[in-house]
């Protein structure tokens, strides 16, 4: 008994200190071949030393974010988009004619001597004017491979460093367009200046590009980064459209959706589209499909005029929003601040700065003062009128 006790308790004893031993040889083993590479790595000659310092330093390849997308399989065959309202030729792009001349003739002057690149361009204009659509049909006929962002995705450098990694390094050269150009953090605008003037990063050259930007408010762009304005060497600030020109986008689209409208129901859209493409074309698709529901092939005024009023789109683009506001502001003895406008229309900061009160205020019914905006006669004109 004593004996069987005894080689129980030895084997206790002996296990784990054999174990042990395994266990340290191995890891032995394991940082003895690290260190060995290691050496083998280190340990060069001064022959090799030489060799490897002429050898050319690696280069890393920074994916597009668009790389590979294949795997994904969400791309279709499609071989026309009613939907699709881009511009495709200069043509279809209606309006802003003097923006789209200086532009043309750029252009024609890069195709004599495509070894420099385009100038820098920025527009700026209320949202909807068409601005992205101008630089997308810029590189569409001048055939420059255009790198598409947006400024809130640019928070670091290595954001930066990713663009320029996908510039072409021959002509045609490349186009990189910053859309809300303005929403740019203030030390990234600066990091780009040396490449947008000089074509330098850290004092190294880079391949020629063109930055195109677009705003909504050059105001602020130039506040926080004038530098960078003032080396786009074309500005251009889109205006308003006019009622024929909306009448004719709307057209032109209408065709494409295989809908007939007459000239005064197109007027009638147009009026009420706030001088704003992008708001006369989302009028048009709720009227178009509209009349799929209702099986109306031919549009005239009252059936216009009775869904855009359903949809609370009233005579000269008056919205429910603005009535609201302006029936607040005609009952205030003193001026009111934006911040509380934004409560009072139940809205954030950005929708009330870009779409709301630009409107109102270059139709006069409204009017900014230093202490806060207030009602004008024009606008307790309109409210009396919508009234009656």
């Amino acid at each position: 008994m004593i004996f069987w006790i005894t080689i129980i308790l030895g084997g206790l004893i002996i296990c784990p200190i054999i174990l042990a031993g395994v266990f340290t040889d191995l890891f032995l083993w394991i940082v003895g071949g690290y260190r060995e590479n290691k050496i083998s790595i280190t340990a060069v000659t001064d022959k090799e030393k030489e060799t490897l310092s002429k050898e050319e330093p690696l280069k890393v390849e920074i994916a597009s974010p668009h790389e590979n997308l294949e795997k994904y399989n969400f791309f279709v065959e499609r071989t026309e988009n009613k939907l699709d309202t881009e511009p495709k030729t200069w043509k279809d792009y209606i309006g802003q004619e003097e923006t789209k001349d200086t532009i043309k003739e750029t252009l024609q002057a890069i195709q004599k001597d495509n070894t420099i690149p385009y100038p820098h361009i920025l527009i700026s204009g209320n949202a909807g004017y068409g601005k992205s659509a101008l630089i997308h049909l810029l590189s569409i006929k001048s055939g420059l491979p255009l790198i598409e962002t947006v400024a809130g995705h640019l928070e670091k450098p290595e954001d930066i460093y990713k663009l320029f990694a996908q510039l072409r390094k021959e002509p045609p050269y490349s186009i990189i367009f910053i859309d809300e150009i303005h929403g740019l953090k203030k030390e990234i605008g600066e990091l780009l200046l040396p490449a947008v003037q000089l074509f330098k990063v850290a004092n190294k050259p880079i391949p020629y590009f063109t930055l195109a930007g677009a705003t909504t408010d050059l105001g602020l762009l130039t506040k926080k980064i004038s530098p960078l304005v003032d080396r786009c060497k074309q500005q251009f600030i889109l205006r308003p459209y006019t009622d024929e020109e909306l009448a004719l986008i709307i057209k032109n689209q209408a065709i494409k959706r295989e809908l007939n409208f007459d000239e005064e129901s197109l007027l009638e859209i147009a009026s009420r589209s706030r001088q704003t493409p992008r708001l006369a074309l989302g009028m048009l698709d709720n009227i178009y499909y509209y009349a799929k529901f209702k099986e109306i092939q031919n549009i005239n005024r009252d059936i216009a005029v009775k869904k855009l009023e359903k949809m609370k789109i009233y005579k000269n683009g008056i919205t429910e929003k603005d009535i609201i506001l302006l029936t607040y502001l005609s009952k205030q003895t003193k001026p009111v601040g934006s911040n509380t406008l934004t409560q009072v229309l139940n809205t954030d900061n950005l929708t009330y700065q870009y779409f709301i009160e630009p409107f109102l205020v270059r139709k006069e019914y409204i009017a900014r003062t230093p202490r806060g905006r207030i009602i004008s006669q024009k606008g307790k004109d309109l409210l009396s009128n919508l009234k009656r």
